[in-house]
């Protein structure tokens, strides 16, 4: 199983973002996903953030410079304060 995921700097967009949050509820084994610099907006940072609460095993989450704005960031708060309690190390500035 996959547990490690790195696709930064790819410039996956917000149409790559939401195909990741719906990724994250399929493979529930991943640990660590790295999707800092892709340019995911708020749309794409949203669907990832709305994932995390479906997603237990995910401890790390890098989704830095991505322009995930204030709905992005606030559906990352939203699952946290929801239950997704995994993550242990979180990077969105």
């Amino acid at each position: 199983m996959l547990t490690f995921l790195d696709v930064s700097e790819n410039d996956i967009g917000a149409e790559g973002g939401s195909a990741f949050g719906a990724a994250l509820s399929q493979n529930t084994a991943l640990v660590t996903l790295l999707v800092h610099k892709n340019k995911l907006g708020q749309m794409g940072g949203a669907a990832i953030g709305a994932a995390l609460i479906t997603h237990p095993a995910l401890t790390q989450l890098n989704a830095s410079a991505n322009g995930l704005a204030r709905e992005g960031g606030l559906a990352v708060a939203q699952s946290l304060a929801r239950g997704a309690r995994g993550l242990t190390a979180l990077d969105l500035h």
